[in-house]
């Protein structure tokens, strides 16, 4: 008995350790990014360096297939930017997923899976603000946002493995062009909007999605063409979903 608490304990600090260098690096190269302190080629300051990263985090906790999974999409878009060669085609890589799926089996055969320290689902409390520009980000976390204004003119929001819930169901558009920004990593954003808002989406989608639920189930229901907000954006790996209130 006590040998088995002394290996478990001895595994939850090498979790915590992993953990822990985890942030600091993710911290530190996001820091000198707002310090504008590159030191490192361009690419390793993007989403796709982020995804390796957390791809290995993954490994190193014996999350293997995930792991290997997160960091094979991130390799597969940042090598031609770090290589300098033409973007890879998936017709001619795909057997790579055969290999990745292989070695998932085998090391999960061979090493005990781990489970995540981390609960990315944490339990948040509803901010509420009167803003007519936001700026919402959410990383590793969670949050709920309700926001009041007369004269809305849209704003910006990042989700990087985390999700984010934004009720506009008290807000009045500008009258001048109103865009939304959103920026979704491996997470998802939710916006609440009134049932008459025309929402146009523009947003690039790799491995992820956009479904406004009340415009396809209702197709009788009253959209003021004039009262259109345009959601522009990337999202990798996750999600933008519009309710309507």
């Amino acid at each position: 008995m006590k040998k088995n608490n002394y290996s478990n304990m001895k595994n939850s600090s090498i979790d915590a350790f992993w953990s822990a260098l985890f942030f600091i690096g993710i911290g530190a190269v996001l820091l000198f990014k707002n310090l504008e302190l590159l030191i490192l080629p361009p690419y390793v300051y993007t989403w796709k360096m982020l995804l390796i990263a957390f791809g290995v985090y993954n490994i190193l906790l014996r999350n293997w297939m995930f792991g290997l999974t997160v960091a094979a999409i991130g390799t597969f878009f940042i090598l031609p930017e770090a290589l300098n060669i033409p973007k890879l085609e998936f017709g001619k890589v795909w057997p790579a997923i055969l290999i990745l799926i292989g070695l998932g089996i085998f090391f999960k055969m061979i090493f005990p899976k781990k489970k995540v320290l981390i609960d990315f689902k944490r339990d948040s409390t509803i901010e509420i603000t009167e803003e007519n520009y936001m700026e919402t980000t959410v990383i590793f976390s969670g949050a709920e946002k309700q926001i009041s204004s007369y004269d809305f003119k849209g704003g910006k929001v990042t989700a990087i493995f985390g999700g984010a819930e934004i009720d506009l169901t008290n807000c009045y558009l500008s009258k001048e062009n109103n865009v939304i920004n959103v920026e979704v990593v491996c997470g998802g954003v939710t916006l609440v909007v009134p049932h008459e808002w025309n929402v146009r989406s523009e947003l690039v989608t790799i491995l992820a999605g956009f479904e406004d639920k009340a415009a396809s189930k209702d197709k009788n229901a009253y959209i003021d063409p004039a009262a259109e907000i345009v959601l522009k954006g990337t999202l990798v790996m996750g999600g933008v979903e519009i309710k309507r209130g």
